[in-house]
């Protein structure tokens, strides 16, 4: 037997009280609402009252037993606790549908698990609320190269109907966005998902009430504020850095250990970071309560009186310094370019030539992919913020353009193609004169 989504009139409706810290967990859908933030400028709008604190804590990919992440990098449970997590909206279903009939059951069964458990739980304000949203519906977006979503949306209620059952028998929200997506997707013009299923940011837009219905009810506004918008976006850029920094394992990892001298190694350095960002993201909060009420702030955060950062001491070389023994002795002595291509030891026919250096143009700084176009320009990827980026210092990686205007072989002109990056590990021109690139926080087209 298929099971369908039946109707939603009925669903319960969450109660918010004042200083509710709203975690999200879950899979993509609620993974990228903390970049298309209309959902939580309306959330804030509508209880302007009750200084709600929202962090996001999905993954893509994830499903209710199967949360893969890096080593040590903490379980779901350490998380919940540490942003005091007293309501959690869960989002699952789309990944787990492919299962398709057979595996409804076992997805229900876990989703009864994992409400009951949550339930049991204490993460610093009593025992969390739970929400369950079901899975949005898959658009036909008309592209002849992705699935025209008919056998995706016979799949996808049968697993929000599943999650309306659990719901119901675990007492907790229901939050029903199949059945509208799926109206939404039919009676726009406009293309609102990227592959059919992850919505663009159209997509999110709209998506913003439907949400916001579907787990209040009727009634708040339907028109995102601004200002409060941009401020959600400021607090989410910090808060993301702060949960999803990369390079982890220079953080909790293994890496995490080394250090100069035995005062501070890395994992003390990079986590009095993120305590920063946690205090960043906090003050943020308080400014968007205001923003939300109506009040006006400055048009700047303060972040004058978070915690200092660690300034670790240097292995460059001092007296005594145990780094010799070591053998990790630093030096400020550095080899030009010039004095470094008198070392190279090249095969018979060879030869070198320098074509741009960090002397001639600072901006490379860190250079970590390169490739030449078809009109003979070197083109390189710069992250001069590795291992991650630093509060409060400008988030500037680059991609470069590094020109030969007079034909001898040397760069003349240095040129930023692309600016505010973070982190470009490799890029790939195009054949129609476009660029690919590969960020920490996702691919983006230039």
């Amino acid at each position: 037997m298929v099971m369908g989504p039946s109707a939603p009139a009925e669903a319960a409706e969450l109660e918010l009280r004042d200083g509710e810290h709203i975690c999200l967990v879950g899979n993509a859908l609620g993974e990228r609402l903390q970049h298309n933030n209309e959902w939580e400028s309306l959330l804030h709008q509508r209880f302007a009252d009750k200084s709600l604190v929202v962090r996001n804590l999905c993954f893509p990919g994830d499903e209710p037993q199967d949360r893969i992440r890096s080593q040590n990098f903490g379980s779901p449970d350490d998380h919940l606790k540490h942003s005091s997590a007293s309501v959690i909206v869960y989002f699952f279903g789309y990944n787990e549908s492919f299962a398709d009939e057979a595996g409804v059951s076992k997805f229900r069964q876990q989703i009864i698990d994992l409400v009951n458990d949550t339930k049991s739980k204490d993460y610093g304000k009593g025992a969390p609320q739970v929400v369950l949203v079901s899975p949005i519906a898959f658009e036909n977006t008309g592209d002849p190269n992705l699935p025209n979503g008919e056998a995706h949306n016979v799949r996808l209620a049968m697993y929000t109907e599943a999650l309306r059952q659990a719901a119901d028998e675990t007492d907790v929200v229901f939050a029903d966005v199949f059945t509208p997506t799926q109206k939404l997707f039919e009676d726009s013009d406009a293309r609102l998902t990227l592959n059919g299923c992850h919505l663009n940011a159209d997509g999110y837009a709209a998506f913003g009430p439907i949400l916001n219905q579907a787990i209040f009810g009727d009634g708040g506004p339907t028109s995102v504020d601004p200002k409060v918008l941009a401020e959600i976006n400021d607090k989410n850029f910090h808060w993301w850095h702060r949960y999803r920094a990369v390079n982890g394992f220079s953080i909790y990892g293994g890496r995490g250990k080394a250090g100069s001298d035995g005062t501070y190694n890395n994992t003390d350095v990079m986590e009095r970071e993120r305590a920063i960002l946690d205090q960043m993201a906090a003050i943020r909060d308080a400014r968007i309560w205001k923003l939300a009420a109506g009040q006006s702030v400055p048009d700047e955060a303060d972040d004058s009186n978070t915690l200092p950062f660690i300034t670790p001491k240097t292995n460059v070389g001092i007296p005594n310094d145990p780094n010799v023994k070591r053998g990790k002795l630093g030096s400020l002595d550095y080899r030009t370019a010039a004095e470094q291509q008198k070392l190279f030891k090249l095969a018979d026919g060879f030869e070198i030539q320098l074509v741009a250096s960090e002397e001639q143009f600072p901006e490379l700084a860190n250079p970590v992919a390169l490739n030449f176009d078809n009109q003979g320009r070197l083109w390189v990827a710069t992250m001069p913020s590795y291992p991650h980026w630093k509060p409060k210092t400008k988030l500037d990686d680059k991609i470069l353009i590094l020109e030969d205007s007079d034909g001898d072989g040397d760069a003349d002109v240095c040129k930023t193609f692309m600016g505010g990056l973070h982190q470009p590990t490799g890029f790939e021109l195009t054949a129609d004169g476009g660029l690919h690139c590969r960020t920490a926080r996702h691919p983006c087209r230039a």
